[in-house]
């Protein structure tokens, strides 16, 4: 586990507890800052465009491993 975490910061309950929140401004940032499409990064990440598109609504939620896939192509495009 602590090779896993090298370089990440530790996050706080109360950060945890907003995750979702803290997550649809992020990307929705990402998506102004670069002006890039939803279906793009959708493409990227490898997540459904549908499901992207209802999470930024705050119509649904996503699992880890797809918050996971949508910040790494974040990180990489």
């Amino acid at each position: 586990m602590k090779k896993e975490m090298e370089g990440i910061a530790m996050i706080s309950e109360a950060q945890l507890a907003a995750i979702s929140i803290q997550a649809r401004i992020l990307i929705k940032d990402h998506l102004k800052g670069k002006s890039k499409s939803v279906n793009k990064l959708a493409k990227q990440s490898g997540v459904h465009p549908s499901q992207l598109y209802l999470f930024l609504d705050g119509k649904r939620g996503l699992t880890d491993s797809s918050l996971a896939k949508i910040g790494q192509a974040m990180i990489d495009h």
